[in-house]
């Protein structure tokens, strides 16, 4: 069975952002940013199943993907301070590309709703930046596979159907990394929704590819995942954040060991206010992983 089976009967809350990004933020360049937005036609309607694409102004970056659920929505981790660019993409319609500022002093951003235009776009007017962009938002067959049933599918799909949404890609949230040396870019899987994910915590997948396959590394369970400077067997060293409360979080530090990744530090994180610095201690009763 999946890793993430246990989450098929748990409590879901709509406003789940507000929850899983209720620690972790303070004003300031750097604070973490949920934006958010629905995507419309013209005549109102919600487009559901559509490619939304994130990317940063900066070149090289990296670039995240979901498919809008049922009812049009979308959302992404961001930071405050940061221009980023939308790109939308469904059949029947126009590619529509958004720039975006994130302005600090605010945990949440909602964009107006955004409408696309009925007709299409021609491959040629497209500039390289986006064709990439919705490039890396399909994902490869064979990777497909492999999310699906570390994420607990086809037992799922009863659910997913019940919650209005048309294919199992709408269920997550996908990022590509550059965490290893090679060239190869790896591949984190965000599940969120009634079906794969809590209401603040949710299943985190990291994948790699190695030769003509893939292979997981990262499995493991939170609201956010960092990708930290330090570098252990070539891979950059991950920070798992896990929701506890408004006030309070675990931060497990993570090492490339040569075939996964492994736990290798716990820090609970108390945030006091908005405006304290926050007090870390080591978490209590808790053992590294097997190396």
């Amino acid at each position: 069975m999946g890793c993430c089976n246990r989450f098929r009967f748990a409590v879901w809350v709509t406003l789940w952002p507000a929850l899983a990004y209720g620690q972790l933020n303070h004003p300031g360049p750097n604070q973490n940013v949920l934006l958010s937005g629905r995507l419309k036609n013209p005549d109102g309607i919600s487009i559901s199943n559509a490619t939304v694409v994130l990317g940063s102004a900066t070149p090289g970056s990296d670039l995240s993907a979901m498919r809008t659920t049922a009812n049009g929505w979308f959302a992404f981790s961001t930071l405050a301070g940061r221009s980023y660019t939308l790109h939308f993409s469904a059949p029947g319609y126009a590619i529509q590309t958004l720039p975006v500022a994130v302005a600090a002093g605010n945990r949440f951003s909602e964009l107006p709703d955004t409408v696309l235009t009925v007709g299409s776009t021609a491959a040629e007017s497209l500039t390289p930046s986006v064709k990439q962009a919705l490039s890396r938002a399909t994902l490869p067959a064979d990777l497909l596979e492999h999310i699906k049933n570390d994420l607990g599918f086809p037992d799922v799909d009863e659910c997913l159907k019940r919650a209005g949404d048309d294919t199992f890609e709408q269920a997550f949230r996908t990022t590509w990394l550059k965490l290893g040396l090679s060239r190869n870019y790896e591949l984190f899987i965000e599940a969120f929704g009634p079906c794969l994910g809590g209401a603040n915590n949710f299943p985190q997948l990291v994948y790699a590819r190695f030769g003509t396959s893939w292979r997981k590394v990262f499995d493991g369970i939170g609201s956010r995942l960092d990708v930290l400077p330090n570098r252990t067997h070539g891979f950059r060293d991950l920070a798992r954040w896990q929701h506890g409360s408004a006030f309070m979080s675990a931060e497990v530090v993570y090492q490339y060991n040569g075939q996964e990744y492994k736990a290798v530090r716990c820090t609970d994180v108390e945030f006091e206010d908005w405006m304290t610095k926050p007090k870390r201690t080591p978490c209590k009763d808790w053992k590294a992983s097997e190396p």
